[in-house]
C-alpha cells in the first residue's frame, strides 16, 4: 500500500472529521435512545404505582364494606338480644 492511497482513504482530514462526526451522531443517538428508555421505565414505574394505589383504594373499599357488614351483624345481634329480652319479659 502506498502512502497516497492511505492519504486518500484513511488519513484524509475530511475523512477523519466525517468519521468523528458519525461517531458523535451515533453517541448522541444512543443517548437519546437511553433517555427515551429511561423515560419509558419512569412512566412504567408511575403506572405500576398507580395500579398499586388503585388496589390500595380497592382494599380500603373492601375493608369498609367488611366493617359495614360487621356493623350490620352487630346491629342484628342487638335486635335479636332486644327481642330475646322482650320475649323473656313477656314470658316472665
Amino acid at each position: 500500500m502506498n502512502l497516497l492511497f492511505l492519504w486518500r482513504t484513511y488519513l484524509n482530514p475530511q475523512h477523519i472529521l466525517n468519521t468523528l462526526g458519525a461517531i458523535g451522531y451515533f453517541c448522541a443517538a444512543n443517548n437519546i435512545y437511553i433517555d427515551a428508555f429511561n423515560n419509558y421505565i419512569s412512566a412504567f414505574t408511575i403506572y405500576i404505582g398507580a395500579i398499586k394505589y388503585s388496589f390500595g383504594a380497592f382494599n380500603n373499599y373492601v375493608e369498609a364494606i367488611d366493617i359495614y357488614i360487621a356493623a350490620i351483624h352487630i346491629y342484628i345481634a342487638a335486635i335479636n338480644y332486644y327481642c330475646g329480652a322482650i320475649y323473656n319479659y313477656t314470658v316472665a
